[in-house]
């Protein structure tokens, strides 16, 4: 997660969902940014303890990480990504048990089924509730998102790795376990 001072901006990063791009150009853009390191034995690591990589640590993880402050008056921001793009971008993706808890070891339709996050996760607190301010779908970031924070693209994320068909179960689990962030498109 990053900080953005001379935006007020807290970004929370949802792996698979195009981070690099986003951040990177604001990190070229603003001057005064921190990534939120935090150490071992923090409070932090026993909300969620799926999560073990601190650069995708979740909103409610975040919050006890930054200063209260700091937390009320920044806006908080991240990125949802059209699920099945999710789905196929985080199955991609090496050290995912490790990192977030995962098993993308296992065939495709397996992971679907045993999939236990989504990208709300990384939004809410305990309860469910949405704890960000803003959630962007990336699929806006080449145009309006960049726009909007006054920053060139840098570069572009490109999913380079394999595509795997979707059966019909597998499409009735996604709708079933993504049913939030379908809100943000049209299905």
């Amino acid at each position: 997660m990053y900080l953005f001072h001379d935006l007020k901006l807290i970004y929370i990063i949802v792996p698979g969902t195009g981070s690099n791009s986003f951040h990177g150009s604001l990190k070229k853009k603003f001057n005064h940014w921190e990534r939120v390191r935090v150490n071992g034995n923090h409070p932090a690591w026993d909300i969620d303890t799926n999560i073990r990589n601190a650069a995708h640590f979740t909103a409610r993880q975040a919050k006890l990480m930054i200063e209260p402050r700091t937390w009320a008056h920044y806006k908080k921001i991240s990125f949802v990504r059209d699920p099945y793009d999710w789905v196929t971008s985080i199955y991609n993706k090496g050290g995912l048990l490790n990192s977030i808890g995962e098993d993308n070891t296992i065939p495709f339709h397996t992971f679907i089924k045993n999939l236990k996050i989504t990208p709300y996760f990384w939004f809410t607190d305990n309860d469910g509730e949405v704890i960000v301010d803003k959630i962007y779908r990336i699929e806006g970031l080449n145009t309006e998102i960049f726009e909007e924070f006054n920053c060139a693209q840098l570069y572009e994320n490109k999913s380079t790795g394999k595509k795997y068909p979707f059966s019909d179960d597998d499409k009735e689990i996604i709708q079933r376990k993504f049913k939030r962030e379908f809100i943000h498109y049209d299905r």
